[in-house]
């Protein structure tokens, strides 16, 4: 047996296949020339060109097989469209330019290229960069690939009896694994929020890594089981053993098939409550599936993603078509659309630079709006046009820290829209600062939406990206849990509507502690609404008011989890 850490549950039951990487015998057979000549030069860097626009367009086809694929929503599919941001980039492409200028061939260019952006990833000493540093690998073996017009990945050897062993998975890798139908993945490298592990997770393919690869090497060919839940690899040794894992996949499968029996049904408590669950969405396909289960609206429009597709700031048409879509798409049901919140951990290249030295404390979201207001107003116009056609249109304002700055947002919509504007207007609790000034912003908006993710990042000052204090990012910890309640208390005496967002809203464990504090309106994604509606339809209020009472009365997390657990 052996263990490792899950990065993606589930279960899988197939035969190891073991995947070593040629990648490195495929550029030494392309690397045995050099040249001199001007001529050599103007030929290389047409080549470059060509394999940059060959793999925009690939990227365009694995974005479109990849989309259908996903159960959690489409977010994650991102991911892929970051790396044509980078290798789009000016920067890079001029560095590449460079090394051909000084007589080396693309291949050679994209290689050192690519191996100092990994390096300067690996040295950083920032855990998120460090996992960046596979999306990397991904687009350098990806460009070596096209000029080379050879594949540097072959897994038609898989299919639906595999569980494929890799020392280290690259994200368009995922793209090419989810075609087989393996039952589950194994890896030496990569982490939890590595974009390998998060695109596994979004398909629904078991994934255990930090497994020594050597180790894993013994069971190749062998029928083994991957039980991620508990991190385990374990060979299959009798027909109990194998029957009993059987098992456990057939149940899980009847837990889901059982969820989509609420698809067409509303949201409440056991006990007659009605509780709203709204979805966030990032893009048309998560419309299409928070339809279908029937959402009570959007609790949160993503839109940074619309500028994430675009090789610029896209213009007010634009905007104005993509936000009329999503609000007719809901009827009469509210959409709420938060304006462009990047920075942190949201880059975007034509738009942001990541020289700030804390990019969380820093430049970001409403203040680079402020920042940036050419940008920022043609949103708000386009905003502020859908909404006089749909009603049901409201505007989120992200990382809203103080009084000033709800006062200037508002003072540009109501330029834009007239004093008879009837939109309605909210900000994102995330904060201690807008915790805190609860009683003070909440004259100046009409609801409230707390982000539980940066609120538990700040409150613990840990960077949820870093592995290291990541433990302490989380909605169990007394100290959020108790920001939570005192943010609820306060706009129940402002009169103020709140939604909860965030990973604590789609937490089944943890929905009983929410309605107990009072909170009505949960938004999660697509993919999750099915499992908190039937989380909710199992609570009755009255309990929750008492569990509730008890969480915020115990003092560690260990303490809450465990009482939770046991409830």
């Amino acid at each position: 047996m052996l263990r490792g850490t899950c990065v993606s549950e589930g279960i899988g039951i197939g035969n190891a296949y073991i995947y070593d990487d040629f990648f490195t015998a495929l550029y030494n057979k392309c690397t045995d020339v050099s040249y001199d000549t001007v001529a050599d030069y103007t030929s290389e860097k047409a080549r470059f060109e060509r394999a940059v626009q060959i793999f925009l367009k690939n990227t365009e086809e694995l974005l479109a097989n990849l989309k259908v694929k996903l159960v959690t929503g489409t977010d994650e599919a991102d991911i892929l469209l970051s790396h044509t941001l980078i290798v789009k980039d000016e920067g890079f492409q001029n560095k590449v330019n460079g090394y051909l200028m000084q007589g080396q061939i693309c291949e050679d260019a994209v290689v050192k290229v690519a191996d100092e952006y990994r390096q300067m990833f690996l040295q950083s000493g920032d855990e998120e960069l460090m996992l960046r540093s596979a999306d990397i690998e991904d687009i350098k073996q990806r460009l070596i690939s096209i000029l080379a017009e050879k594949s540097t990945v072959d897994f038609s050897e898989l299919n639906e009896d595999s569980i494929l062993v890799i020392r280290e998975l690259l994200p368009s890798q995922v793209c090419d694994i989810v075609k087989t139908g393996i039952q589950a993945i194994i890896t030496e490298k990569g982490g939890f929020n590595s974009h390998a592990a998060i695109l596994a997770r979004a398909v629904g393919i078991p994934m255990i890594t930090g497994v020594d690869f050597e180790s894993v090497k013994t069971y190749e060919g062998r029928q083994i089981i991957v039980d991620s839940y508990g991190g385990l690899i374990l060979p299959v040794k009798n027909k109990e053993q194998h029957k009993a894992y059987i098992d456990r996949q057939a149940v899980i499968k009847s837990e889901k098939e059982a969820l989509e029996a609420l698809t067409d049904s509303i949201t409440v408590t056991r006990d007659g409550k009605r509780i709203n669950l709204y979805a966030n969405i990032s893009d048309l396909a998560d419309v299409k599936e928070a339809v279908r289960v029937n959402a009570d609206g959007v609790g949160l429009f993503r839109t940074e993603h619309i500028f994430m597709s675009e090789k610029s700031a896209p213009d007010e048409n634009l905007q104005y078509k993509k936000y009329c879509s999503v609000a007719e798409a809901f009827g009469d049901k509210p959409v709420i659309i938060r304006t462009l919140d990047i920075g942190g951990d949201k880059q975007i290249s034509y738009l942001t630079s990541d020289d700030e030295q804390n990019p969380f404390l820093g430049h970001r979201a409403i203040r680079y709006c402020f920042g940036n207001l050419v940008i920022f107003k043609t949103q708000l116009r386009a905003l502020i046009k859908a909404h006089e056609k749909h009603d049901n249109i409201r505007i989120l304002l992200p990382f809203i820290t103080t009084v000033e700055e709800i006062k200037e947002a508002r003072k540009l919509i109501e330029e834009i829209a007239g004093n008879n504007s009837k939109i309605k207007i909210g900000i994102m609790i995330e904060t201690p600062a807008a915790a805190f000034m609860i009683l003070n912003l909440a004259k100046y908006v009409d609801f409230l939406s707390i982000g539980t993710n940066d609120l538990s990042q700040y409150i613990m000052a840990a960077d949820r990206g870093n592995d290291k204090v990541s433990g302490l990012c989380s909605h169990y910890q007394p100290a959020v849990i108790r920001a939570i309640a005192m943010t609820m208390t306060d706009a129940n005496a402002a009169g103020c509507e709140v939604e909860i967002c965030g990973e604590a809203a789609a937490d089944t464990r943890f929905i009983p502690v929410l309605i107990g504090m009072g909170i009505k309106n949960f938004s999660v994604s697509p993919s999750a609404i099915l499992k908190v509606r039937k989380a909710i339809a199992e609570c009755d209020y009255r309990e929750a008011i008492d569990i509730t009472r008890h969480v915020i009365s115990l003092e560690t997390e260990a303490e809450i989890k465990d009482y939770l657990q046991q409830d």
